[in-house]
């Protein structure tokens, strides 16, 4: 989603991407030049491992996210000017 463009380029057929993807363990490209931060997070939600992927708590509390609001309301004090603000799009989701 940071560079608009399909996560899994060399899959161009629907079949072959949900194949290769189930199947193996690799993960789709992410740009070397995004924030370390963001790296964190983006790795962090793209861990195959279901033992090993946080949740969503533990997500909201990644350095990325400060600043923006949790799903129960809250938002972090805590905001570094300096990273690379996650999309103001983020709101918590109605249903």
């Amino acid at each position: 989603m940071s560079t608009a463009q399909h996560p899994w380029r060399s899959l161009d057929n629907p079949y072959t991407a949900c194949y290769s993807i189930a199947q193996s363990q690799d993960l789709p490209y992410v740009p070397p030049d995004i924030s370390k931060e963001m790296r964190t997070f983006i790795l962090a939600c793209l861990q195959r491992d279901k033992e090993k992927r946080p949740l969503c708590s533990k997500l909201w509390k990644l350095e990325w996210l400060k600043g923006v609001a949790s799903p129960s309301g809250e938002k972090s004090k805590s905001i570094n000017p300096s990273l690379s603000s996650p999309p103001n799009s983020i709101r918590k989701p109605t249903i």
